[in-house]
């Protein structure tokens, strides 16, 4: 028999969510227009990771009949297939009106080379489902092509979240937006806060 069975393992800290500060975010989405549309997909994925707070299996998830009327919202199937509608921003309902134009058709003759599966709302060079991979090079590589560090796509939600609070947002309202269960786990983003508070102390105070 096993005398540790019922006894838990000790947690360590929570790590704080390596986000993107907003000079960053402004030089990531930068008023530079896609030259194809590989570029119009990607500057949408990022634009949804960011302006809506997905989660990245919720992006891939999507499909066309997601899209709401006038495109103001998105339905997006969270953890445990829960559903939500999520606002959209400006600038991604701007990239959707374009890619449900026909952007999408030019990215499948361009890129895809075979037949795509018509339900996704967007896919690979495959014609299938975009994947985390897919998502996680695309976003590397486009970090690097901008010059700024490395981060997950799962630090654009973090980001999403951090700057609402940071100008004001409830928590709880942050929460619906993020589809937390648990406000305890929407929480995180005010220990991003402080550190961020206690970092402009340290630098700032004749003392710090």
């Amino acid at each position: 028999m096993n005398p540790t069975v019922h006894i838990s393992a000790p947690t360590g800290d929570a790590r704080l969510p390596r986000v993107l500060q907003l000079g960053e975010i402004e030089q990531l989405l930068d008023d530079t227009m896609a030259q194809n549309p590989l570029e119009l997909r990607n500057r949408l994925i990022i634009e949804l990771l960011y302006g809506s707070g997905l989660r990245v299996a919720e992006l891939c998830g999507l499909n066309a009949v997601d899209l709401t009327e006038g495109r103001a919202e998105v339905e997006v199937a969270g953890k445990g297939k829960k559903k939500r509608n999520v606002p959209i921003n400006a600038p991604s309902q701007q990239l959707l009106d374009l890619w449900a134009s026909g952007k999408s058709q030019d990215f499948d003759e361009s890129y895809v080379p075979g037949k795509r599966d018509p339900t996704p709302l967007l896919v690979n060079t495959r014609g299938k489902r975009l994947t985390r991979f897919d998502v996680r090079r695309m976003l590397l590589s486009t970090l690097r092509a901008k010059g700024l560090a490395d981060r997950s796509p799962h630090a654009l939600r973090h980001t999403f979240a951090t700057h609402l609070l940071e100008r004001g947002a409830d928590l709880r309202v942050i929460q619906e937006l993020l589809g937390h269960e648990d406000l305890a786990t929407t929480q995180i983003y005010t220990h991003v806060s402080r550190e961020e508070l206690r970092e402009e102390h340290r630098k700032h105070h004749p003392r710090g």
